[in-house]
Parts: structure tokens; C-alpha cells; sequence
């Protein structure tokens, strides 16, 4: 039976770890656990009871400032005497590091025997970091979110224009401030989700949604009655994509299907730490904008960016978007911008 628990940061941590531990005798009561985003907190983390169990839980978030204030916060959730495993000095900051730079799974034993313990807070007056998320790619307790903006009729009232975000389980909800002390300044006001997520900023749908009135009201109707309101068998999706992409002649077979998936990747992309980058090269007229036009038609929110946009829009429509950018001539749009705005664009596709 599994009786010790180790918290690691990030899939690849999690592989690294098993790959090396999962043969040696003193680990096999050793479960090691991850979150799907290295700097997210799963929902079931912050029941009590999922901590409970364990006679020994170890945080080995990675060795630098980020690590240190998520395994803080992890410890903060298990409410529990925990202990804290750093990769030692001089071989790196996660474990895939450690065991790189010619860490043993002897030295990983050891070092938790010699883990620093980290006691459980006192109750009583807390400070609470905040933690909002971005709802225009987040997801939160095991749910996408899509924001959508919808023509509200209301009789004699008459009509407006009103946001609202659709949950993957097929819950519409409203969001607002939630109530704050008289007095207090609009930017101190908490911003919300009717479920709790609290919000970096107020949900805005993109301007080219690919998601119709009809696709919206069919996936709400079909989620109400427990059934997918998939119209297409998913394991034909592929190569549907393929034959829409075939229009465009790619020199190995390979790039359709790999094209194919990273169209449907670019619908449930807030699920993965990284997503898909496609580097598309030939000489002029040989189809690239045309292969770049065709992705953009079928992904999520598809939009095609040409080399006249400068940097810093390009930057603003990838954080618009929320979907797949396409980039006609990345290099002119570089080109074309400053360096500060170069670097800005080249941390968001990063």
C-alpha cells in the first residue's frame, strides 16, 4: 500500500521520478502526485481528507522562488506537518534536473530523510495571497470556461448585450464583484464567477468566436439531458481536418495529422501546461498562407495574422483569442516592431 505521498511540479518531474523509483524496494509505498498545470491547485487538494491518509507528505515543488511560494501554498492546503525536498545546490531546480546532473535514487532517498519540516500554520488571523485566474483560458476544478456574449431580451425592458460564461459542464453563470466594505477603491473590489472562481478581469468574448448561437444551444441542451452533443463520431475528427488541409500540398504525410491534431488541441488548450507551436517554411508561393488560412478556419476561434500588424497587436489578438493565431510572415511582423515589442510577442508564444 501506498502510505507516503511526494508532490512534484509538473508531469515531466512525475515521469523522471517514476521512471527511476519505480523498481527500488523502499519506494514502493512511495505515490507521487503532480497537477496538470505545474502552478495550478487541483480542486481535491484543498479537501482536508485527500491529505488525511498519508503518514508522510513531501513537497517537491522545484528549488527557485515560484517553487518555494507554490510549495507554500500546497502546505497551506494540507493543514498537516509536511516536508519540504529541494534539489540540492549545483543540480538544477526539478528533479528531471537532479537525476540529469547524476542524482542516484539513493541521493533522492536520502534527501528525504533529511527533508525540513514544515509545520502547519496557527489559526487565527491569516493572510490570504490572492489567486484569480484569467477566464478567457482557464481551467478550474476540472472544467473549461468560454465566454460569450448573448443578445438578452428583456420584454418591456427591452434588450441589451451582456457576457456570460458557459462552463464545460454545461452551467451558464454571471459574474460581478462580490460584496467589499463600504469605501472600498474599484481596483481593491474582488471580481467573480456565480460558481467562486475569482477573476483576474472581467470576461470578454473573442471577436472571431467560432462557437455559433446553434453549436452553444445544442452543447447546453445535451449537457442538461446527460448526453454529448458531439455530431461527429471524435475519432473521425483527424482525419475530417486532414482532408480540409489536403488543399495544400505538404511535403511528408505526417504534417496533416499532426496539423489535424493541433487544430482540435486549440479548442481544450487551457487543459496543458504547453501547447502545440507550428513552424510552417518554404519558398514564396509554395502554400503557406493558404496552409496557415485553412488551420485558422477550422480551430477554436481561428485567426489569421498577417506581416503588416506590428508586434504589440499581434500580441494583444493572441491574448484576445484564446483559440489558434495563425502568423503570415512572423519574421516581418518582428521586422516591423521595436525590441521591447519583439520580446513581448515572443513571451506569448512561448
Amino acid at each position: 500500500p501506498r502510505r507516503r505521498l511526494f508532490v512534484c511540479e509538473g508531469a515531466k518531474d512525475g515521469w523522471a521520478l517514476w521512471h527511476r523509483l519505480h523498481l527500488q524496494p523502499w519506494a514502493q509505498d512511495l505515490a507521487v502526485v503532480t497537477s496538470t498545470h505545474g502552478s495550478a491547485l487541483p480542486e481535491a487538494w484543498k479537501d482536508p481528507l485527500f491529505w488525511a491518509p498519508w503518514e508522510e507528505v513531501y513537497l517537491g515543488q522545484d528549488s527557485d522562488p515560484a517553487g518555494e511560494e507554490m510549495a507554500r501554498k500546497v502546505a497551506g492546503l494540507a493543514g498537516r506537518p509536511v516536508r519540504r525536498v529541494r534539489v540540492p545546490e549545483g543540480m538544477g531546480k526539478d528533479w528531471t534536473d537532479y537525476f540529469l546532473a547524476g542524482g542516484t535514487p539513493e541521493g533522492f532517498r536520502l534527501l528525504l530523510e533529511g527533508a525540513e519540516v514544515w509545520e502547519p500554520e496557527a489559526s487565527g488571523d491569516r493572510i490570504q495571497l490572492p489567486d484569480p485566474v484569467d477566464v478567457n483560458r482557464a481551467f478550474v476544478g476540472g472544467h473549461l470556461y468560454v465566454p460569450v456574449r448573448i443578445l438578452e431580451n428583456r420584454g418591456e425592458e427591452g434588450a441589451r448585450y451582456r457576457t456570460v460564461v458557459v462552463r464545460s459542464d454545461g452551467i451558464v453563470l454571471g459574474w460581478g464583484y462580490l460584496p467589499a466594505p463600504p469605501g472600498t477603491p474599484p481596483e481593491d473590489r474582488v471580481l467573480a464567477l456565480d460558481d467562486g472562481t475569482i477573476i483576474r478581469r472581467p470576461p470578454r468574448a473573442p471577436v472571431s468566436a467560432s462557437w455559433s448561437a446553434e453549436a452553444i444551444n445544442r452543447f447546453l441542451e445535451a449537457r442538461k439531458a446527460g448526453r454529448s452533443a458531439m455530431t461527429v463520431d471524435p475519432r473521425a475528427l483527424p482525419r475530417l481536418i486532414e482532408r480540409h488541409l489536403r488543399q495544400v500540398v505538404l511535403p511528408g504525410e505526417d504534417g496533416y495529422l499532426l496539423a489535424a491534431l493541433g487544430v482540435m488541441t486549440s479548442y481544450v488548450q487551457a487543459v496543458f501546461e504547453a501547447v502545440p507551436l507550428f513552424l510552417v517554411v518554404g519558398p514564396p508561393g509554395s502554400g503557406k498562407t493558404e496552409f496557415a488560412r485553412l488551420m485558422a478556419e477550422l480551430g477554436a476561434n481561428g485567426t489569421v495574422v498577417t506581416g503588416q500588424t506590428s508586434a504589440a497587436t499581434a500580441a494583444r489578438i493572441i491574448d484576445e483569442t484564446g483559440g489558434l493565431v495563425a502568423f503570415d510572415d512572423l519574421e516581418e511582423v518582428r521586422q516591423r516592431s521595436g525590441s521591447a515589442e519583439a520580446s513581448q510577442l515572443e513571451q506569448f508564444l512561448k
